[in-house]
């Protein structure tokens, strides 16, 4: 896993990691080649989501240590393949 930042975990009452993966079902995920902008952006999805409370609700909340995303599915105008 590659370390994105942090989100503030309003249940816990501190902040936890968020990390990106580095594989999954079916694919291993470059992540030093993600260019910084990009793992920005999705760190601030997740982040306005997350501490919104629109991704889970404060009884789940409680229970994460931390945050793993997985699928940064997109189209790409040079590649047909899926790209997560």
């Amino acid at each position: 896993m590659s370390l994105l930042g942090s989100v503030f975990n309003k249940a816990l009452g501190r902040s936890i990691n968020v990390y990106l993966a580095k594989e999954g079902s079916g694919y291993i995920r470059l992540t030093d080649v993600i260019d910084d902008a990009v793992k920005r952006a999705a760190l601030n999805k997740t982040m306005a989501a997350f501490e919104s409370g629109k991704l889970f609700n404060e009884n789940d909340m409680k229970n994460m240590e931390q945050l793993t995303i997985t699928n940064m599915g997109h189209p790409s105008d040079n590649d047909p393949n899926n790209h997560y």
